[in-house]
């Protein structure tokens, strides 16, 4: 169990050394009602402040193929520890405008 410990903790380490900033996320759900899985995957990349993210959506309504529905890019502006403020636009699946969003997140 130590060593394993000890493995989890160095790979956590070298993989924030590595990554310098550069972060992943992702989700996947699926909705009862309407029958379909929406997934989603975009990185981050932090600069002191300020939150840098791309985050892209992709669904699959049943029965039907895997569709890219639209991408996210953004940026978010950290205050204090509870709070920040963000700016994103959003695109549709042919990456054409489709919506500003500015907010607070607390």
């Amino acid at each position: 169990m130590k060593t394993f410990l000890l493995a989890a903790t160095i790979s956590f380490a070298s993989t924030v050394v590595y990554a310098d900033g550069l972060g992943f996320n992702g989700y996947g759900e699926y909705a009862m009602e309407a029958e379909s899985f929406e997934f989603g995957a975009g990185l981050t990349y932090d600069v002191n402040s300020f939150n840098f993210y791309a985050e892209t959506v992709f669904t699959k309504p049943n029965g039907s193929e895997l569709d890219f529905t639209e991408a996210t890019f953004g940026v978010a502006y950290t205050i204090n520890d509870n709070a920040n403020i963000y700016a994103e636009v959003i695109t549709d699946s042919e990456f054409d405008y489709d919506e500003a969003v500015v907010g607070l997140a607390f």
